[in-house]
């Protein structure tokens, strides 16, 4: 094997782990600050792309309006599933298991209800290739990554140095504490329920183009962001981050050698000896 096709594999698993950083970054967080399993994250993902359906072909907007416009309507959306389940139930990690779990069920439903069982495509808005050095790039692939790593990068930064980021790392180190230091913990956690959906959002507003939509689609992105948030450790963004970047490597690399239907079960080999060696994941903690 040439070394410009190692560099191509190593790269192009980066760009896929920037991806999937978007969405499991924003399962980590609600995890970490709120303690709960998401499991309608998937379905968030899956709600952002029908609506850039609509946004780009039905209603024909501007992509870039487009893509705010799909990161609004599921960062309300998600407001409305934390005031309206997630903080009932949030208590009980058994009931706010089943409540996710069953909105994600009736979101497909109404999905499928409204579109039907056919697959849709969206026009790539970001068309074309780039290549550097012989390596080459699906634009809309390598602008999503960039952007995602951007965002994330933001994130991570105002949660450390900003006065919201403070309150939200006080709520989720102790709870109680930031309620007697004046710290509105609803408030803290519905922003972060709604900024973890966000990312799902933007995730999909960006995504949506290189795949085919579909009711059901939710599902693979929910387990991918469940495997990577419990390889880099609950709760912790930077493990989730590192998490992700390995999980693309390894899964192009896998694609690359041994064909596609291999990578799922490589990515999951290396989380269980990992997981074995390390049980707390790669970090282990909060780096928030």
């Amino acid at each position: 094997m040439e070394p410009l096709q190692i560099i191509e594999i190593f790269i192009s698993g980066i760009v896929v782990g920037g991806l999937y950083s978007f969405t499991a970054v924003g399962m980590t967080l609600i995890l970490g600050v709120m303690r709960v399993i998401n499991l309608a994250h998937g379905s968030f993902y899956m709600v952002g792309c029908f609506a850039t359906y609509f946004i780009l072909v039905q209603a024909k907007l501007n992509p870039i309006l487009g893509l705010f416009l799909t990161i609004l309507i599921v960062f309300i959306l998600a407001l409305f599933v934390e005031k309206l389940i997630v903080r009932n139930t949030k208590t009980d990690l058994m009931r706010v298991s089943v409540a996710t779990f069953s909105l994600a069920m009736l979101s497909e439903e109404a999905i499928r209800i409204k579109w039907g069982k056919v697959y849709r495509t969206i026009p790539t808005f970001i068309p074309g290739t780039t290549s550097y050095y012989g390596i080459t790039f699906d634009n809309q692939r390598l602008v999503a990554s960039i952007t995602a790593v951007l965002v994330i990068t933001g994130l991570v930064l105002y949660i450390k140095k900003g006065r919201f980021g403070r309150a939200i790392r006080m709520v989720q180190q102790d709870t109680e504490m930031a309620s007697l230091l004046g710290i509105n913990v609803d408030v803290v956690n519905i922003m972060v329920f709604g900024i973890g959906a966000a990312l799902a959002g933007a995730a999909a507003g960006l995504l949506a183009p290189l795949y085919m939509i579909y009711p059901s689609m939710g599902w693979p992105p929910l387990l991918k962001c469940f495997a990577i948030v419990i390889l880099g450790g609950m709760g912790s963004v930077g493990g989730t981050i590192f998490a992700s970047f390995i999980f693309g490597v390894v899964e192009v690399g896998t694609a690359f050698f041994y064909g596609s239907q291999w990578a799922y079960a490589a990515v999951f080999l290396i989380m269980i000896i990992i997981l074995l060696i390390r049980p707390k994941g790669i970090l282990g903690k909060d780096i928030f």
